[in-house]
């Protein structure tokens, strides 16, 4: 792994300072669960449509990737099992991470650290299975031969959108946060009751019940940080870190299932939405979009409730941005 430097911190006792600079100074590393994970569920689901079997995989990912929670988070919820962690997304461009893989660590420009065994578990074990199944495969197979001439000659490329999936899209944070996935679930079930048989049967069919499977993913995910969270709060000396870790529980059993009523439970919905879709698509430029619209109104309600200060907002949000940077993806 390489030896890593020493933290060179500045003296505070800020909790936003201590987690901002562990994100600063922690290595960038190249993470295989979600690859480990993905490839698992399509190697059992492939001959399934391409709606349910992405929706397994998400839903195996989910079940399985690392889950932990750090000194002094509030705000939970983690992509990799690595601090600074990128996953690898295989099922769009593999050719480049098996080329890659003996100078991830080696870079002068981005450098990602990667392990021995991560190593080797993707040439045995996951890198195969993509051989020719993969999105770059497939575009390439259809796209005209001209288009592909100009791509090579760097005319124009797709490359960045191919490697990583679909980015620049924001996600529905205020109808989450309003009704929860609950909610949405609700509408998918309602709107796949409306279809005819034969929709139900063809692609439309197919997508709601991809939208109810991940969704139910996403609260079962939440709901791992709850169980973790309880798990530490009981282990843990300090009573003020205790009453925190219990908080987190309640938070996490909550959101992003049912609406959102605090800041916090806002906050943590929003993360775990905007985290999850940066662990299925994996596109670059996921945005958050306009969220001091979108988490004053619970600033308001915690301020008129008697529970809220504006420090305490401040602090949340602080934490919501220090999460968002431990999210990057390794280039080709």
């Amino acid at each position: 792994m390489g030896t890593q430097h020493a933290l060179r911190q500045p003296p505070t006792r800020s909790r936003v300072d201590r987690l901002r600079w562990k994100v600063i100074e922690a290595p960038q590393e190249v993470c295989v669960e979600r690859a480990r994970y993905l490839t698992e569920a399509m190697r059992l689901h492939w001959d399934k449509p391409p709606f349910t079997r992405m929706s397994l995989a998400f839903e195996h990912i989910l079940k399985h990737i690392s889950v932990i929670i750090r000194d002094d988070e509030i705000i939970v919820g983690c992509r990799t099992s690595k601090l600074k962690g990128a996953p690898l997304f295989p099922e769009n461009k593999s050719l480049w991470i098996e080329g890659d893989l003996e100078s991830f660590d080696k870079r002068a420009l981005q450098r990602a650290l990667i392990t021995q065994e991560e190593k080797d578990e993707l040439t045995a074990n996951i890198l195969p299975f993509w051989k020719g199944k993969t999105v770059e495969e497939r575009m390439q197979k259809l796209m005209p031969e001209d288009v592909l001439t100009d791509m090579d000659k760097y005319i124009f490329t797709m490359m960045l959108e191919i490697t990583y999936g679909i980015g620049h899209f924001t996600m529905n944070h205020t109808r989450v946060l309003a009704r929860g996935l609950r909610g949405v679930i609700e509408d998918a079930q309602k709107k796949a009751a409306g279809l005819s048989p034969g929709e139900k049967s063809g692609e439309k069919g197919l997508f709601y019940e991809a939208v109810i499977c991940s969704c139910r993913a996403v609260i079962s995910f939440a709901g791992r940080y709850s169980e973790l969270a309880l798990t530490m709060a009981a282990a843990q000396s300090d009573p003020e870190r205790e009453a925190e870790l219990r908080e987190i529980a309640r938070v996490c059993s909550r959101v992003p299932e049912y609406p959102a009523e605090t800041l916090q439970e806002a906050v943590q919905s929003l993360y775990f939405i905007h985290l999850v879709a940066q662990l299925e698509s994996g596109g670059n430029s996921i945005s958050l979009g306009r969220i001091d619209q979108i988490l004053f109104p619970y600033y308001l309600k915690d301020v008129e409730a008697g529970g809220g200060s504006e420090e305490q907002a401040r602090e949340l949000v602080a934490m919501l941005f220090i999460k968002t940077n431990e999210i990057w993806n390794v280039l080709e």
